[in-house]
């Protein structure tokens, strides 16, 4: 069964997927860090859902629908997503987080997605991190799905137990090991719950 993930940029969609689906990256055995696993590409196809026609990605969602478990994927598409009774749609309730979700998306893309979105939105610039903070609270109480995961905890270790609840993993150990790696290299203050 396939199962889309919907967030916006930013909201740590892929971080999300890397964590519950360690089949969905490409890593050497030598791997040892977050930035050392890439998503595969059939993962993430439709994060730039724009490139793609409805017939296009009813082909993809089809091909992974067809599988009897459960495989993960990545979007932007709301859309879409619509139409689909499987999605499961990022969100936080924690509004101070949401700021922080928004410098993020702006500190980890490169200029010109920034300036595709200020295009797109009718942003300015120099105001990106507020505007997008905006979009982000909007989006989220505008489209409400059925099945939600909120990563309010995304900086502490509850996060992990919020993950492995939601997404009813077992074993935790890949989950540990990536989170802690990614957990190094953001800008939030890092709360230990244990």
């Amino acid at each position: 069964m396939h199962k889309p993930i919907l967030f916006l940029g930013g909201m740590c969609g892929d971080l999300v997927l890397k964590l519950i689906d360690q089949t969905s990256v490409l890593g050497s055995r030598h791997a040892s860090n977050f930035a050392d696993y890439k998503i595969k590409k059939a993962r993430r196809l439709m994060k730039p859902f724009w490139k793609y026609s409805e017939t296009q990605k009813d082909i993809y969602h089809n091909r992974f629908n067809k599988f009897p478990q459960t495989v993960y994927t990545i979007t932007h598409d709301t859309d879409y997503c619509k139409k689909l009774d499987s999605v499961i749609q990022i969100y936080c309730s924690d509004s101070d987080k949401i700021h922080w979700l928004s410098k993020r998306f702006r500190q980890f893309n490169c200029h010109t997605i920034v300036e595709r979105v200020c295009d797109q939105q009718g942003f300015d610039l120099d105001n990106f991190e507020n505007q997008y903070t905006d979009l982000i609270v909007n989006w989220q109480n505008s489209f409400v799905f059925e099945n939600r995961f909120d990563i309010k905890n995304i900086n502490s270790d509850r996060f992990i137990c919020d993950l492995t609840k939601h997404f009813s993993v077992e074993n935790t150990t890949w989950i540990e090991k990536i989170y802690k790696s990614w957990a190094k290299n953001q800008t939030f203050e890092f709360v230990d719950d244990k």
